[in-house]
C-alpha cells in the first residue's frame, strides 16, 4: 500500500474548507484527542496512520489493521437538530468514497461501513457543547485498508479494502474524496436538500433482514423497516408493531 502523501493529497483536494488544514502522524495515542488539543478549525484534519488509543461507538476500542486510515475531522458547526441525521449523512458520505472502488459496499445503522458483511470502517462523532450552545463537532473515522489484526475473535467479524480487491491503496486518494463527499453532504443536509430515508434504502446492509438489537444486556430481535426523518432505525416485531429505535448495538440476527 502507498504511503499517505501530503504532496498529492494538497493537489488532489477540491473541498472549500474540510481538509484545507492537515496534520499528518504516523502513530498516535488518539486522532480525536489530538484534534480536540487545539482550538477549533473548521474543517481541521488529523491523520494517523495507527492510534495506540482509538475509541469507536460507546467507546470501544477501535482495532488497527496492520495499515489502516485513521483522521478526524472538525466539522461546521449546524443546528442541534440536526446532529441525529447527521449521524447518517457521515456514513452515507463513506459509502459513497468506498463505493467507487468496490462495489457491494454498505452501511450498518448508524454508521459502520459493511462489506461482505464484515466491517471495514466505522465512525464516531463528537459534539460538545457550552450550555445549551454546541461549540465543537469532530468526526473521527477508522479505515482497515489492508492486514489483519492479531485478535482472532476480531478477524472473524471485520474486513479490509485490500482483502476486497482493492489492491492499489492510495489514502490520500481516498480522504480527499471523502472530505469532498462529507463536505457537499453536510452542505446539502443544512439546506434540507437531502433525502436520508431514501439514502438508506440504497445502501442499508440489511434491508429485508432480521436483525439484533442490543441495549445494555437485553437483546431482541426484529425485522428493519427503514429509517426517519432524523435519522431513528424504523424496526418491526414478530407481532408486526413498528418502534423506533435510538440507541443500541445491531447485527444480523443468525437464528435466520
Amino acid at each position: 500500500m502507498a504511503s499517505f502523501s501530503l504532496n498529492s493529497f494538497k493537489d488532489i483536494l477540491t473541498t472549500k474548507s474540510l481538509g484545507r488544514e492537515i496534520e499528518v502522524f504516523k502513530s498516535l495515542s488518539s486522532t480525536n484527542d489530538q484534534l480536540l488539543k487545539s482550538p477549533r478549525l473548521e474543517g481541521k484534519v488529523i491523520v494517523a496512520t495507527a492510534q495506540t488509543n482509538g475509541t469507536g461507538r460507546n467507546n470501544r476500542r477501535w482495532e488497527n489493521c496492520d495499515e489502516s486510515l485513521l483522521f478526524s475531522v472538525e466539522l461546521p458547526l449546524i443546528d442541534k437538530k440536526l446532529l441525529e441525521p447527521l449521524n447518517i449523512v457521515v456514513g452515507y458520505s463513506l459509502v459513497e468514497s468506498i463505493s467507487r472502488y468496490i462495489e457491494g459496499t454498505f452501511l450498518k445503522w448508524p454508521n459502520d461501513i459493511i462489506i461482505n458483511n464484515k466491517k471495514t470502517a466505522g465512525m464516531v462523532l463528537k459534539a460538545m457543547f457550552s450550555g445549551d450552545e454546541l461549540i465543537r463537532v469532530v468526526l473521527g473515522v477508522g479505515i482497515n485498508l489492508s492486514g489483519k489484526t492479531g485478535d482472532v475473535e476480531v478477524n472473524s467479524t471485520i474486513t479490509s479494502l485490500g482483502d476486497n480487491y482493492l489492491k492499489s491503496l492510495y489514502p490520500d486518494v481516498i480522504l480527499a474524496s471523502i472530505l469532498l463527499r462529507l463536505e457537499s453532504n453536510i452542505s446539502r443536509l443544512v439546506a434540507d436538500d437531502i433525502d436520508i430515508k431514501s439514502m438508506w434504502k440504497n445502501y442499508t446492509a440489511c434491508k429485508g433482514s432480521n436483525i439484533s438489537v442490543t441495549v445494555g444486556n437485553e437483546k431482541k430481535v426484529y425485522r428493519e423497516y427503514g429509517i426517519n426523518k432524523d435519522g431513528g432505525l424504523i424496526v418491526v416485531d414478530d407481532q408486526k408493531a413498528l418502534s423506533t429505535i435510538t440507541i443500541g448495538d445491531i447485527g444480523l440476527d443468525s437464528s435466520n
